[in-house]
């Protein structure tokens, strides 16, 4: 095999984005994967990824990785963190403004990621 299986994550969240929230765009998600190989163990034995989503488009967008939690956490517990971060930090009245950057083209999103970020 020429191919290393990483076995660290844990298992995905699905959340659906209302057509609202997206800026009047349909089928968008957030998918939210669960580790457990945080690269900052002092920061937390989880890591959580959070990807974005849209359907049409053949590609999915890293939104934010953050290391939490200790490895005796019970899954409802991890999943009330996941859904708080979703709904409190990545969900709010500036989201559609990812979805936008993600519609564009491929050289208009790397000109409109520069000028958000540089």
């Amino acid at each position: 095999m020429h191919c290393k299986k990483d076995e660290a994550t844990i298992y995905t969240l699905k959340y659906d984005v209302g057509k609202l929230a997206a800026g009047g765009v349909d089928n968008v998600s957030l998918y939210a994967e669960i580790s457990n190989n945080s690269p900052i163990p002092e920061q937390g034995d989880y890591m959580l990824d959070i990807f974005l989503v849209i359907e049409p488009l053949a590609f999915r967008n890293h939104v934010v990785g953050l290391p939490f939690g200790e490895k005796s956490m019970p899954k409802s517990v991890i999943d009330n963190y996941v859904d708080s971060i979703v709904s409190g930090r990545i969900i709010d009245d500036k989201f559609h403004l990812l979805v936008n950057d993600m519609m564009l083209d491929a050289d208009d999103r790397e000109k409109a990621t520069d000028a958000r970020f540089y």
